[in-house]
């Protein structure tokens, strides 16, 4: 079974990849709905404390779920940043901020 492979299972077991995913659209709904553009999200600095809210719950999923991961199952870090950026990226399509 190759890592991929793996780590689908795992998260198929799990509801903490949901809790992650859950976040990360709440994340960009609160963006789209504060204005911000794909171009500003490297300077949020003037952000709202909803976005704030939001951005601090979704670090402590992601920590969760990166430490359930690696205790549990074994999985690296690497290999759970490639599965977040390939779920973040298919967010990012469903919810654009323009």
């Amino acid at each position: 079974m190759s890592s991929n492979q793996k780590l689908d299972k795992i998260l198929s077991m799990t509801n903490d990849n949901l809790s992650v995913i859950e976040s990360y659209i709440n994340f960009r709904k609160i963006l789209k709905d504060a204005g911000f553009k794909e171009s500003e999200l490297s300077n949020v600095s003037s952000a709202s404390s909803d976005v704030w809210l939001a951005h601090s719950e979704l670090v402590g999923e992601i920590q969760k779920f990166k430490k359930q991961l690696t205790t549990f199952w074994g999985i690296n870090n690497q290999e759970i940043d490639e599965y977040l950026k390939e779920v973040f990226t298919m967010v990012n399509e469903q919810i654009p901020l323009n």
